[in-house]
């Protein structure tokens, strides 16, 4: 499997932290923001844009074990398609 694109990443932020992270890639970064759904546009957080790829920074209540999982889990996801690729072209 290859991958052809992306058209999104997702951030997710806490609550405490949501000032910190749209400074960071509104004026550290100098991401441009661009519009939210209405539908969730008063849930806090905000979109960007880097050349075709959207940036989504949502803000959800998570609890730190919670998020700790989720990071393993997707840096395992990560080194099995690395490995399996590595593999398919060695």
């Amino acid at each position: 499997m290859w991958l052809n694109g992306i058209n999104h990443i997702q951030v997710t932020s806490s609550p405490e932290a949501e000032d910190a992270m749209l400074f960071f890639y509104s004026k550290v970064l100098g991401l441009t923001e661009i519009d939210k759904p209405k539908t969730i546009k008063d849930n806090g957080g905000a979109w960007y844009v880097l050349g075709d790829i959207q940036i989504h920074v949502s803000i959800e209540k998570i609890l730190i074990t919670q998020h700790l999982d989720d990071i393993f889990v997707i840096q395992y996801m990560i080194y099995r398609l690395f490995r399996n690729t590595y593999k398919s072209i060695k």
